[in-house]
């Protein structure tokens, strides 16, 4: 494909599709770091780190978990902002900050009734988004080895089975 000779609306297409994430319809990380890295101090915001994806892969199959994860990312308020941090690492923009942990416990309901578990970080936003996603993945990945640690986690060897959510207010 000749990139050249594209018109400025094909350019603007090829974009916002190069910007979602096919397999959980979301937006990729690349697109939502340009477009939010610099929200405001103070705004509420959530890591999710998906668990056992490799085991719920061979449980379910690829298709079939990337299935669940839509049937969840479509649940997130219109008014929120959801991407795809990583393979099975997502993270959301709260717009609305009425009750977190109202919302957090629905989404954990919404993740546990698609067989789907994970561990979650939740703090207020400083420094911008980049910032604040690297501080609730340094607590994430600490929760995440503390349950491997204490047997909790099962190895992405073992057959899938859906666990508890663990959520971390940081």
């Amino acid at each position: 494909m000749n990139y050249n000779d594209l018109t400025r609306s094909e350019l603007l297409d090829l974009v916002n599709v190069l910007s979602i994430d096919r397999s959980f319809e979301i937006m990729k990380k690349e697109a939502c770091i340009f477009h939010y890295d610099n929200i405001s101090d103070g705004e509420i915001v959530l890591f999710i780190d998906l668990c056992n994806v490799h085991a719920a892969n061979h449980k379910y199959s690829m298709a079939g978990y990337d299935r669940f994860v839509r049937n969840v990312t479509r649940t997130i308020r219109e008014s929120d902002i959801i991407a795809k941090f990583g393979g099975d690492e997502l993270v959301i923009i709260l717009r609305s900050t009425a009750d977190i942990k109202a919302f957090v416990a629905r989404l954990i309901t919404i993740m546990a009734e698609n067989n789907i578990y994970a561990v979650i970080a939740c703090t207020t936003s400083y420094n911008g988004l980049v910032a604040t996603v690297e501080y609730l993945d340094k607590h994430v990945s600490y929760h995440k080895l503390l349950a491997e640690r204490t047997g909790s986690k099962p190895d992405r060897s073992k057959d899938y089975e859906c666990l508890a959510s663990t959520v971390v207010y940081c």
